[in-house]
């Protein structure tokens, strides 16, 4: 029973790895740029209710990014480091990307998104598996 936890840590960082991948190529896929107002700024650290959302504790801007003759405005939530949110004021423009069909779902326009993560975790996971299946083979 011993040997079969490794098996399911490794399958577990390679299974989050695969979610977050799919996030970031939906947002990718789908992802608009432009320059975004601050309406205020937000700390978020838990409610202790179930987030559901995409939405981890950190520093916010809330954000909108104006109306155009193409499409209607939309309000999302940007988080930003915290020398950065102590730094920015409402008013100010920043360039963000967001996605066209939920445009809550925003990032700084040099945001890297989740792929460090991706990346780290499909590694993590895979030495974790080969450490676990090297035993198993010889």
């Amino acid at each position: 029973m011993q040997w079969l936890i490794p098996g399911i840590i490794g399958a577990g960082f390679i299974g989050f790895g695969i979610f977050l991948l799919i996030k970031e190529i939906r947002f990718a896929s789908g992802q608009a740029t432009g320059q975004a107002t601050v309406l205020g700024k937000d700390f978020y650290l838990s409610d202790g209710e179930i987030n559901t959302g995409s939405r981890v504790p950190g520093f916010y801007l809330q954000c909108e990014v104006g109306a155009n003759e193409t499409k209607p405005a939309c309000r999302g939530s940007v988080r930003i480091n915290i020398v950065s949110w102590l730094l920015t004021e409402k008013g100010h423009e920043i360039n963000v990307r967001y996605s066209r069909t939920d445009g809550r779902d925003m990032r700084l326009s040099r945001s890297l998104g989740n792929w460090p993560a991706c990346v780290f975790l499909f590694l993590g996971g895979g030495i974790v598996m080969f450490v676990w299946m090297n035993p198993l083979l010889h």
